[in-house]
């Protein structure tokens, strides 16, 4: 499937390639790692990033995903973070009124494609190797407000909902040394519901990957199933808490 700018303004496409949403809780290889808290089974992308900052997307490095593509323009961010707080952009206060206001006249699910800022990211990394020859999914824990993944040369999938972690699937594109992902995160449909007007209350907006890159890991379909309860049959669940 190739990407397509049109996703951002309809209101059917929120998620191509997307996993879907499952429980996120921690996996070990045994029980010594488990003993120590650390998993060799996850791999962060936190840290810094190559990054370009556009006005719209026309202005945007709209080839920027391919293996060969000149980035020597991009600059440096660090993620998690917000694009407004590391020099790029303008950070927007409102009350009562849509960023736009004023500027222009939009209506759901519309966008102002003159006016639509694009964050372009890009990191080299290589694969640990406890995963090696393992599913490989990424996880995005938050991203402002939609945005599409490339990794090596290959488009992975696009999503929105700001807030949600967004998993997919690497497997196929992935390889031990030498991979570059990229995300680019642009102005979305969604922008309309999560700005809330008229509310009296004071938002701040602000953009980018607001809650990091949370890692590449191992999660994935040989060990999705092992953990899946049927709705159609009775479960008992046991939980020992210690506060």
């Amino acid at each position: 499937m190739q990407p397509d700018l049109n996703w951002l303004v309809n209101p059917e496409v929120f998620a191509v390639g997307r996993l879907p949403a499952h429980s996120d809780h921690r996996w070990y290889q045994n029980e010594a790692e488990l003993a120590q808290k650390t998993m060799a089974l996850r791999q962060s992308l936190n840290g810094e990033w190559q990054f370009a900052h556009s006005p719209n997307p026309a202005a945007r490095p709209a080839d920027f995903w391919k293996e060969e593509a000149d980035r020597s323009a991009f600059g440096r961010i660090q993620v998690p973070g917000h694009v407004e707080l590391q020099g790029y952009g303008q950070i927007q206060y409102i009350n009562t009124m849509y960023p736009w206001d004023g500027r222009s006249d939009l209506r759901p699910p519309q966008i102002d494609w003159n006016d639509a800022p694009v964050s372009s990211y890009v990191r080299r990394f290589d694969l640990n190797p406890a995963l090696a020859g393992k599913p490989v999914c990424i996880c995005l824990e938050g991203v402002e407000q939609a945005f599409y993944l490339w990794l090596n040369g290959q488009f992975i999938g696009y999503s929105e909902d700001s807030f949600t972690p967004a998993h997919f699937d690497l497997t196929n594109a992935i390889r031990p040394k030498d991979n570059l992902p990229y995300t680019v995160q642009e102005l979305q449909n969604a922008d309309h519901r999560e700005q809330l007007p008229n509310t009296g209350r004071t938002v701040v907006t602000v953009m980018g990957a607001v809650r990091g890159v949370g890692g590449i890991d191992s999660w994935g379909a040989d060990v999705e199933p092992a953990y899946r309860l049927s709705a159609e049959e009775n479960h008992r669940l046991e939980f020992a808490i210690q506060l």
